[in-house]
């Protein structure tokens, strides 16, 4: 829908309409992990070319009957909504309250949310009544016309085809500028549906045979359907649509037309009996598949010929199900589990669609689902590929739900069938290496698993089942935290994969866990330079889990202090997870990442409502998995800050005890907590907790193959504990080195502590004047606080002429925003669009978004305009 709006249609001359069409048209097959949807990325690219139309001029995007919308429409629509004050842009919508639909209720809430105007269409006054009918009739209307027109009680449409209907008998006379009724004894419509079926009366029955069948294919048709299931050549039909325009029963222009109301549409379909309808609806799907109609045409007449499931129709199914999935993956759904209900037709036909209903069910993350279709597939399967990949299905889900016992159980058995081809053995050995990697198994025998999904892989010539194998030795390396070893794994694993799009999802993950090395090797610039390899996959068009990446990026701005860019990642992040839809779901452990790092956050800036929030959304979630428990830190940490906060630094500690706890997550970062959990307990006199903090971190300092995080974070542990201002100074040399901001504020703190202690309060001023400067671009309030009591304990204050916290006092206005929003803002000033601002700054095109929200919040402005406004205001104070 909101495609035709855009007028991208089959042959786009414009290069961005042409790659929404592209990618829309892709015929090449779904991933196994459910990457390769194109629906996605197409939302993303049509959102993009928004932004491009308005950044040439203002637009104007109107829609009418949104209740009748696809999915993606309303979600582009539910997006546009929500930034539409960002955009020259005026966007209407209209819709009516049958089907109900619990999109447009969210799509009312994001409009009346964004400051939008909601407008409840009620009847129309008599007034206006007698307006419309003097601009139909000409004339005002007389008494019996007035009466006549009041029957519609208001409503517009039954106001016009009362009007209409008595025009075409030649029922109105028109004198001294009034139009009245000639004939007393008119026959008026007693509904609004009568109204809509005497407009029909008058047509040639060649035209509402037509008609019919146009009617069959929805609300709206393109000639050439209409064609195709009316067996007639389009030429042919160019004079009944004539006549059905010229009637007021169409309208539309091109090749695409709808009916002017649905009730027409109404009036036409429910004339032919139902059992005359479903004969029909099966008779133009076949049609409709034998010209080379898309497969969601095709599926649309089946699922309006219920209870139809004959040799054509599985035979159909059988060869469209993986089309059909990539492009509407739910009416596939609903169109394979109707068929697989039905006993007409044999075994094998059954064992085939039963085996694709579970691997869409899979894409689509419906685990439970899933699970009971594989289990229905199985319990038939005579062919042992088919078997082989229910069984791989089986176990994934079954390790999705935390069942890593039955998971692993289910892969052996599938490995001893000796009639497993050998693809599918290479995929469930690297499975199998997955489940020992998460917990399930030593490191030899998961690197032996690896190795020996490694040569199946190779023998079978299976990129994904080597790529899959080498992501889980990846996890082996991290929980030996050998991250050289890890890098050179995942990069392996990377170029076997290719650029293939089928595995779009598989090469996230790596992309993923390849950000995560580099952070605890400590080479942030490579860490930044990935995140743009990973934008640039984005924009052509590889979205797989845009979540997930965007995530990785705010985990990392927060070490490197861009506070307010991370935000800018995880708002974008949580809106992918808040609109209607099914694309990109996050995991459970991805959203523990989210809510902690926006708890963390919260909690340093002193925002205990934002930061209460957070933590009770990542509680609701809860630990499951060992997975789980790998990624909940940030959610302690917050916790423990909002703890200690409070005035308890025992339940701070307390707070912590899992990070201390070796079994407690196997990839967990400890040493990125250890050393305030050193400072935490020798601050309640907790020696054995200190200790121990400093002993587990010696141990990951020590598996380091090159000092990196974890060796610097020693340093700290033994500077805190020890007194050791020269291990302190070593902490200090490294964080600023690689730009860990976060970590350097904290160690200048401490180190300003212990100069204080000893005596040297000149030095420990100096300390503590650049922990301060730091807190303050961050806009940590709570470490502000935390570092100048600590301080004045031992007479250390950073002095009358010291830095003042930058965000006191500035939340609003141009002094409020942050370097990436003061480089956004120029940008908006210069007329570049979202996209282009996207590519400058190697940021993706929704933190772009984020960021331009937040520039309106602080400015109080309300359009790009006066973004641009206040950019030159404040060019001519620094001028002058």
């Amino acid at each position: 829908m909101v495609l035709e709006c855009l007028r991208v249609d089959a042959r786009p001359a414009d290069p961005s309409r042409a790659e929404i069409t592209a990618l829309l048209s892709g015929a090449g097959p779904a991933g196994l992990l459910g990457g390769g949807d194109p629906v996605p990325a197409a939302i993303e690219r049509t959102l993009s070319l928004i932004d491009q139309v308005c950044a040439a001029t203002p637009a104007v995007l109107v829609i009418d009957d949104l209740q009748w919308a696809d999915e993606a429409s309303l979600l582009v629509w539910y997006r546009l909504a929500r930034v539409v004050q960002q955009l020259p842009l005026l966007l209407v919508g209209a819709y009516g309250p049958v089907p109900p639909r619990p999109e447009l209720d969210q799509l009312r809430r994001a409009v009346r949310e964004h400051d939008g105007l909601l407008l409840e269409l009620g009847p129309l006054a008599d007034d206006s009544v007698a307006d419309l009918v003097t601009a139909l009739a000409g004339g005002a209307p007389g008494t019996e016309l007035s009466r006549l027109s009041g029957q519609a009680a208001g409503n517009p449409l039954y106001v016009r085809e009362l009007v209409e209907a008595v025009l075409r008998e030649d029922a109105v006379q028109i004198r001294d500028g009034r139009a009245e009724l000639t004939r007393s004894g008119f026959r008026a419509p007693v509904s609004l549906t009568s109204a809509v079926e005497r407009r029909l009366e008058f047509l040639p029955a060649e035209t509402v045979e037509v008609l019919r069948w146009a009617a069959l294919l929805g609300r709206e048709f393109t000639v050439t359907d209409l064609a195709v299931v009316a067996g007639k050549p389009a030429a042919d039909l160019a004079g009944v649509l004539a006549s059905a325009t010229a009637a007021g029963v169409v309208a539309g222009t091109g090749p695409r037309l709808r009916f002017r109301h649905p009730l027409t549409r109404r009036a036409l379909y429910e004339g032919v009996p139902r059992a005359v309808r479903v004969a029909l609806h099966r008779q133009a799907a076949q049609a409709l598949a034998e010209a080379g109609a898309a497969a969601e045409r095709v599926a649309d007449q089946l699922l309006a010929a219920p209870g139809v499931v004959d040799r054509w129709v599985v035979s159909w199914l059988a060869d469209a199900a993986e089309t059909l999935a990539r492009r509407a993956p739910q009416i596939a759904v609903d169109l394979l589990e109707r068929t697989v209900a039905h006993a007409g037709f044999d075994t094998f036909e059954r064992e085939v669609l039963a085996a694709q209903l579970a691997s869409v069910l899979f894409r689509l993350g419906r685990t439970d689902e899933t699970e009971a279709r594989a289990r229905q597939a199985l319990a038939s399967s005579r062919d042992p590929q088919r078997a082989a990949h229910m069984r791989w299905i089986l176990g994934y889900v079954l390790l999705q739900q935390a069942r890593a016992q039955d998971a692993l159980d289910t892969v052996e058995h599938a490995l001893a069938d000796p009639s497993v081809p050998l693809v599918w053995s290479a995929r469930l050995l690297a499975l199998r290496s997955l489940i020992l990697a998460n917990g399930w198994g030593d490191p030899e025998a998961t690197t032996a698993a690896v190795e020996q999904a490694i040569e199946a892989g190779e023998r079978a010539a299976d990129r994904f089942a080597v790529s899959h194998a080498l992501s889980s030795l990846f996890c082996v390396h991290a929980a030996q935290r050998d991250y050289t070893g890890g890098l050179a794994v995942v990069d392996r694993a990377l170029t076997e994969l290719g650029a293939d799009g089928q595995y779009a999802d598989l090469r996230t993950a790596l992309l993923d866990h390849r950000i995560f090395i580099l952070q605890n090797l400590d080479r942030l610039d490579d860490v930044e330079a990935t995140l743009r390899t990973v934008r640039e996959l984005a924009d052509q068009g590889d979205d797989a889990h845009r979540s997930r990446l965007q995530i990785a990026a705010a985990i990392h701005h927060y070490w490197v202090g861009r506070w307010d860019d991370a935000l800018a990642e995880l708002d974008a992040a949580a809106d992918d997870q808040s609109e209607a839809t099914n694309f990109g779901l996050l995991a459970r452990w991805t959203m523990l990442l989210l809510y902690g790092a926006g708890a963390l956050i919260a909690g340093h800036r002193d925002d205990r409502a934002a930061c209460a929030a957070h933590l009770q959304s990542g509680a609701d979630l809860g630990l499951h998995t060992s997975v789980d428990q790998d990624n909940c830190d940030f959610l302690l940490a917050a916790e423990a800050l909002t703890a200690e906060r409070d005035g308890s630094p025992e339940r701070a500690l307390a707070v912590y005890a899992p990070i201390l706890d070796p079994k407690f997550g196997r990839t967990l970062l400890r040493h990125q907590w250890l050393p305030d959990i050193v400072r935490l307990a020798m601050e309640v006199g907790d020696a054995e907790a200190a200790r121990t903090a400093l002993d587990l971190c010696a141990a990951e300092a020590g598996r380091e193959a090159v000092p990196a995080r974890a060796t610097a974070a020693l340093a700290r542990c033994k500077g805190l504990l020890d007194g050791d201002l020269a291990a302190l100074r070593t902490a200090v040399e490294h964080y600023r080195k690689v730009g860990r901001t976060v970590e350097l504020a904290n160690t200048l703190e401490d180190g300003a502590v212990l100069l204080a202690q000893q005596g040297t309060g000149d030095d420990a001023r100096g300390w503590l004047a650049e922990a301060v400067e730091l807190y303050g671009r961050l806009g940590a309030t709570w470490d502000l606080q935390r570092a100048e009591t600590r301080g004045r304990r031992y007479g250390v204050r950073r002095g009358v002429g010291g830095p003042r916290r930058r965000r006191t006092g500035v939340d609003r206005g141009w002094a409020a925003l942050t370097p990436t929003e003061l480089r956004v803002a120029r940008l908006v000033a210069e007329g570049r669009s979202n996209p282009e601002i996207a590519a400058d700054l190697f940021l993706s095109r929704r933190t772009v978004q984020t960021h331009v929200q937040h520039i309106l919040t602080k400015l109080g402005a309300h359009s790009r305009v006066e973004i641009a406004r206040q950019a030159v205001d404040a060019s001519r104070r620094r001028s002058s």
